[in-house]
């Protein structure tokens, strides 16, 4: 078998180290705690930025935490010996990473030659010890011995927390099969959009304002548990925001794209073959030949029924952008990289996203994700929102969703608080006020405007909120961000 030179001249023997990565991680819903033992032996076939940057450090991460480096060496041959032994402590961990830095003197700081990646939980699921000949990226191997030396228990206090989820990073397919709703759609996503849609559709900003991070952990929680018997009442969740952050989050965490690859792919070659063309600067929808809805049939039955009626909401949603504000661009921008995932690489040869192109790759992968669901909403049918729209509009509409011309007079705030926090009929006696942070459905259109205007809602004068409670330090205080 093959070898390597080792330190005080031994000969490191390749063939007994299993090939490990190289291929895209799987997605890992388990953790680990206890202690582990990392030894180093040397690396291959790694290539510095520089010729003249000889000097070199391998550095242990765990989930992005560093917790042990050896010290500077010279890496002056083909192979780096290292012979380094590490005991590091793993708490509720994933993945171990090591890295190699090389020192560049002429601007003073540290650049990454190589990195590997080994999901921990799956890999000591069979034996305690292994030795890895683990491929690093760009390029380069790692032979190292990872040893599992204890298994700390998870305490009881936290085995909620730290459970498998049941809804969120579940795959589509294996939760609607589970949840056997009768519908190829999650309950929580039918839920969500049922109940935005029944008071939610002309709220302003609808998408792009976020609500209380603690509140939304609460509602997470709930459809772990749950998801049939949620309840999305105003009385329950008055904070419309706080359920359209939900939804976010539960398609940014699916474990594959909604919109999937190739569906990206057959979007962008419809969109080259059939632009969207423009009439009186309003797009000419019937103008392209291309059916949008037949674009949807590459994906499988789940993602289709989904993805389906997420796109007759979000257009029913741009319907109504007079009220809300949200246009087709707009909602492009807040659900385009929601739904294509962090990266959709495109398949044609030759596409490169090296190190050195990374950040102008993602900034493009990013725009094309905003330009291909924008493609989607413009030409969807306006036949199957028009239906819905009018049956919704025709239903009595909580004050909130009232145009503002004809809210209900509005008595003067005794303070900001009891505007931001304000209560509700039938509102839990023990709830939390942060269950009503981020609710402005009971302020005029002053409030949202920039400066400390004074409008009259039917001869009612409110003041306006200053800018200062908006911009303030604790304004996002309890806020998750989207």
């Amino acid at each position: 078998p093959g070898g390597c030179q080792h330190p005080a001249g031994a000969r490191l023997d390749t063939g007994a180290f299993r090939p490990y990565g190289g291929g895209e991680q799987p997605r890992c819903l388990q953790y680990l705690s206890g202690l582990i033992n990392v030894r180093l032996y040397g690396i291959e076939g790694v290539r510095l930025p520089r010729a003249s940057l000889r000097d070199v450090f391998c550095a242990i991460q765990v989930d992005s935490v560093s917790k042990a480096r050896t010290a500077m060496l010279s890496c002056q041959e083909p192979f780096l010996s290292l012979d380094h032994t590490f005991n590091i402590e793993l708490e509720h961990s994933q993945q171990l990473k090591v890295l190699l830095f090389s020192w560049d003197p002429s601007c003073s700081r540290n650049r990454v030659c190589c990195h590997g990646t080994a999901l921990l939980p799956p890999l000591f699921k069979g034996a305690r010890t292994h030795q890895l000949a683990m491929k690093l990226e760009p390029r380069g191997v790692l032979y190292l011995k990872v040893s599992l030396v204890e298994l700390w228990e998870v305490p009881l206090c936290c085995a909620e927390e730290h459970r498998e989820p049941r809804v969120f990073r579940v795959e589509l397919s294996a939760l609607t099969e589970r949840e056997s709703s009768g519908a190829r759609v999650p309950l929580l996503i039918q839920k969500c959009v049922s109940e935005i849609e029944k008071r939610g559709l002309k709220a302003v900003g609808l998408y792009r304002l976020c609500g209380s991070a603690a509140v939304k952990k609460e509602l997470r929680d709930s459809f772990e548990r749950d998801s049939a018997s949620v309840n999305l009442s105003e009385e329950i969740y008055p904070d419309i925001n706080v359920i359209t952050g939900i939804l976010k989050d539960y398609l940014r965490e699916l474990p594959s794209a909604l919109i999937t690859k190739t569906l990206y792919e057959v979007v962008l070659e419809a969109m080259a073959k059939w632009p969207l063309k423009m009439a009186m600067g309003v797009p000419d929808a019937g103008a392209t030949p291309a059916n949008t809805v037949a674009l949807l049939d590459c994906l499988p039955e789940a993602e289709k029924a989904t993805l389906t009626l997420l796109l007759d909401h979000l257009s029913l949603v741009a319907s109504l952008q007079e009220s809300n504000k949200m246009t087709c661009q707009n909602l492009a921008v807040c659900f385009g990289p929601v739904l294509l995932g962090q990266k959709q690489e495109s398949s044609q040869p030759g596409a490169r996203t090296f190190s050195h192109s990374k950040e102008l790759a993602n900034a493009l992968d990013f725009k094309m994700h905003i330009e291909v669901l924008h493609y989607l909403l413009q030409l969807w049918p306006s036949d199957r929102v028009r239906v819905r729209r009018d049956r919704l509009l025709e239903q009595s509409q909580p004050t909130s969703c009232l145009p503002l011309g004809r809210q209900p007079p509005i008595a003067p705030p005794a303070s900001a608080e009891e505007v931001v926090c304000r209560n509700r009929v039938g509102r839990a006696a023990g709830s939390s006020r942060n269950r009503h942070a981020g609710d402005w459905s009971s302020c005029g259109r002053s409030y949202l405007g920039p400066g400390g205007e004074r409008e009259a809602a039917n001869g009612v004068q409110v003041p306006a909120l200053s800018q200062g409670l908006l911009d303030g330090p604790g304004a996002g205080e309890g806020q998750g961000g989207d």
